[in-house]
């Protein structure tokens, strides 16, 4: 038989869950997964809130799916299934990425009238605390692999800078590493 063609121009995210491999894409519609030459894929409307995605990440420590979508974060565990995490939780339903540390702590990031960002916390995402702003730059490396940058073990960030061409470094307080450091 034929296997599905992914249409990589259109999708807006990637992630994959290192554990066993398996690969997630998101797209404005849709988020499709892939796992041992099977495909799923959760529509927009359907499985999903009618709201455009715009990104899909995966824990890495439980193997939850979270999609970052303008109308909140959509997480999927194989228990409980999908949960929503909006407005009043959120500062704002426009959410750009969700990250996790390896203190059982999820950060979902949002934009609106200003960034902000919440944590939560327990099984079901009960506890919560709310902040104005993203945390520095050193935090996002931890608890993201994004466009923010990958943390690496000489305590700098690599980054993707539209002003620049390839990749920048950037110092622990967001400095960018020139070669006159």
């Amino acid at each position: 038989g034929s296997q599905p063609v992914i249409p990589w121009a259109a999708a807006v995210d990637l992630d994959i869950y290192r554990a066993d491999d398996t690969m997630y894409v998101a797209f404005n519609d849709r988020v499709v997964r892939y796992r041992g030459g099977q495909y799923t894929c959760w529509v927009r409307g359907e499985d999903l809130p009618d709201f455009s995605i715009t990104g899909v990440d995966v824990n890495p420590f439980n193997g939850d799916i979270w999609v970052s979508t303008n109308g909140g974060a959509y997480r999927y565990n194989q228990q409980f299934g999908w949960r929503g995490f909006t407005r009043p939780i959120l500062r704002s339903d426009f959410v750009t990425q969700v990250g996790f540390s390896d203190d059982d702590r999820i950060w979902i990031f949002s934009r609106g009238t200003s960034d902000s960002h919440v944590t939560l916390q327990g099984p079901q995402g009960a506890i919560y605390e709310q902040f104005s702003g993203w945390p520095d730059v050193d935090v996002m490396a931890d608890v993201t692999e994004s466009i923010f940058g990958v943390n690496t073990p000489t305590n700098t960030v690599w980054a993707f800078d539209a002003q620049r061409p390839g990749l920048s470094s950037y110092t622990s307080s967001g400095q960018l590493i020139t070669d006159e450091v």
